[in-house]
Parts: structure tokens; C-alpha cells; sequence
């Protein structure tokens, strides 16, 4: 089956020819020039420009080498600087070496410094351990000097009661030989030497206590902190010697006759 175009396609395609036909004129029709295209140089243009670009290309490539010989005597200069300052380093470091062979010596400098320090922090150690060991057994002899003072104490009282039993129990034998010595008064006495030798002890033991016992008597007195305490005793002895009663005055006799 043949397929018929449509009718309105046959339309714009006469329509779109029409219009391109009304813009063409009669006689010889040429191309429109472009508005905006430059115009082409000429060779004299041309070769003006050509010169320009040399030159400046001559004129970047004399600046370059001027920035090239610039650096480099820059650089020149910087190490001339350079050498010199290691030169006058080594001048004075020599000089140095002249007035103090050890002054660059840190290391062993520092390491006898050390030691040094180290050996005066050992003494001192030594010494504080020192001192406080003294002081450690200086207060154990303080606190060891109380303790045998109240043993010895204890001990006195203890004896002393000891001494007052066995005079309590010799006077109750007393009584009882004086009862048996109507019966035994015919007969000889006899004492074992070990009783006169525990008499002896005991009468020993008994001037030593009543030396003590004066000791601490006056030591009460005399060891006191504050003279308050040693006027008051005095005052309260002053009173009891003024408690005690005098005895009484004989009443006077009249010897004339009434």
C-alpha cells in the first residue's frame, strides 16, 4: 500500500521555499561579509610584529641571564659571608681553648658536678640518719629512765612491806617468848647464824629505807616548777607547827599567908 504524505507537510515545505526565494535579488548575488570577523594583516604587519616579538623574547632572555648572574652573585656573596663568620668562630673558639683548656669540656664538667652533688647529698643523708639515731636513742634512755624509776619504786615498796610484816611477825614472837621465858629461864639461848645474818640484811634494809625516804622527802620540796608550790609547803608547815599546843603555864602560887 503507498503511503500519501499529508497535506500539511506539502504546506510548509512550499512556505519554506517561498521565503528563501523573496530574500535572493536579481542579478549576481554574493556572499554577506561577517561583522565581526578582523580584518587579515598585511605582510608588512606581519613583519613589524614579527621584529616586536623577537625583541622582547631578546629582552626576557637578557633578563634572565641578569637574574641569573644576580643569584649567583648573591649566592657568592652569601658563602664569602658565610666563610668568614667560620673563620672568626674559629679564631675565637681557639682563643678559648688558650685561656681554658676545659671550657668546652660540658660533659666531664657536668659528671663531676654530679658526683659531687651526689657524694654531699650521701653525707648529708649520713648525717640526718646520724642525728636521728641519737635522737631515737636519747629518747629511748628518757623513756627507759622513768620506767627503772617507777621498777625501783615498786621494788622499795614492796620491800618495805616485806619488812613491816617481818616486824609485825618478830614482835608477835617477842610476846610469846616473853610469856615462855618464866618457863625457859633456866635455859642458854642459842641464834643460828643464818637469823643474825637476815637481821643484819633487815637493819640494813632499814637505814636504807629511811635514807630513801628522806631523799624523796626532800626532792618533793626542793624539784618543784613553781615557787608557789615550795611556799605553799612552807605555809603549810608554818601552820602545823602553829597547831601544835603549847603546853599549859603552871598557875602562880601565892606563898603569903591570907
Amino acid at each position: 500500500v503507498e503511503q500519501r504524505p499529508q497535506r500539511g507537510a506539502h504546506r510548509s515545505l512550499y512556505q519554506s521555499t517561498r521565503m528563501s526565494a523573496s530574500k535572493l535579488k536579481f542579478g549576481l548575488n554574493l556572499p554577506a561579509k561577517k561583522a565581526n570577523q578582523p580584518p587579515l594583516p598585511s605582510s608588512r604587519q606581519q613583519q613589524s610584529a614579527a621584529g616586536v616579538s623577537a625583541l622582547f623574547a631578546q629582552s626576557m632572555e637578557d633578563e634572565a641571564a641578569d637574574d641569573e648572574q644576580g643569584r649567583r652573585g648573591q649566592f657568592r656573596r652569601m658563602v664569602q659571608t658565610q666563610a668568614g663568620r667560620q673563620k672568626r668562630h674559629e679564631e675565637e673558639h681557639q682563643k678559648m681553648l688558650e685561656v681554658d683548656p676545659t671550657i668546652f669540656s660540658y660533659d666531664d664538667i657536668y659528671d663531676n658536678i654530679s658526683s659531687q652533688q651526689r657524694a654531699e647529698a650521701d653525707k648529708q643523708l649520713k648525717r640526718q640518719q646520724q642525728e636521728e639515731r641519737a635522737a631515737e636513742e636519747a629518747a629511748g634512755k628518757k623513756k627507759a629512765k622513768p620506767k627503772s624509776r617507777y621498777i625501783e619504786s615498786l621494788q622499795r615498796v614492796s620491800q618495805r612491806r616485806q619488812m613491816e610484816q617481818e616486824i609485825i611477825e618478830e614482835r608477835n614472837l617477842k610476846r610469846e617468848q616473853e610469856r615462855d621465858a618464866e618457863l625457859y629461864a633456866d635455859k642458854d639461848k642459842f641464834i643460828t647464824s643464818a637469823y643474825k645474818k637476815k637481821l643484819e640484811e633487815r637493819r640494813q634494809l632499814e637505814r636504807e629505807l629511811a635514807m630513801q625516804d628522806a631523799r624523796d622527802t626532800h626532792n618533793e620540796v626542793t624539784k618543784k616548777e613553781n615557787l608557789t608550790d615550795f611556799h605553799s609547803h612552807l605555809l603549810k608547815h608554818n601552820l602545823a607547827s602553829r597547831h601544835v599546843q603549847p603546853p599549859p603555864a603552871k598557875p602562880a602560887t601565892d606563898d603569903t599567908p591570907p
